[in-house]
């Protein structure tokens, strides 16, 4: 379906709107429907504050993953290679960049669940509570001319 990477949410995470659904999609196929596009164009046309805050903690989880991790086995890898302690403890550090980077994902992962809570929560105080569907259609058509 989508060539290994999960697909977008189909209900919008702000505002509750449907973005798409597996029975809209015809038998073209998913990438002429174009769902990552489709929930793309939602976020920068109607929350474009969220899509540009989403995107920098995307980022940063990239980021903070790949410092950790390489971090963490780079100095294991020098402290036995140049025998400050012995290879045993190098071997630990090396490893303990797993359990790390999972704990850097655990953090960014609580980060964007409450930032997307604030980002909803306030969508609903200046449109009401979500109803799943935005009043608004004209800029959310699930097939655009």
């Amino acid at each position: 379906m989508t060539g290994g990477a999960s697909p977008p949410p189909k209900n919008c995470p702000v505002c509750g709107g449907k973005i798409w659904a597996m029975e809209d999609i015809p038998r073209l196929g998913w990438n002429e429907y174009d769902v990552p596009g489709r929930y793309r164009r939602h976020m920068t046309e109607n929350h474009p504050v969220y899509a540009v805050w989403r995107r920098k903690m995307s980022i940063s989880y990239i980021i903070a993953m790949g410092s950790v991790a390489f971090g963490l086995s780079l100095l294991g890898m020098g402290l036995a290679q140049y025998q400050v302690w012995s290879a045993e403890v190098g071997q630990i550090i090396s490893l303990s960049a797993f359990p790390a980077a999972g704990a850097v994902l655990v953090i960014i992962w609580t980060f964007v669940q409450k930032g997307t809570k604030r980002f909803r929560e306030k969508w609903n105080q200046e449109h009401g509570m979500r109803t799943g569907l935005p009043q608004n259609t004209e800029k959310q058509q699930l097939f655009p001319a």
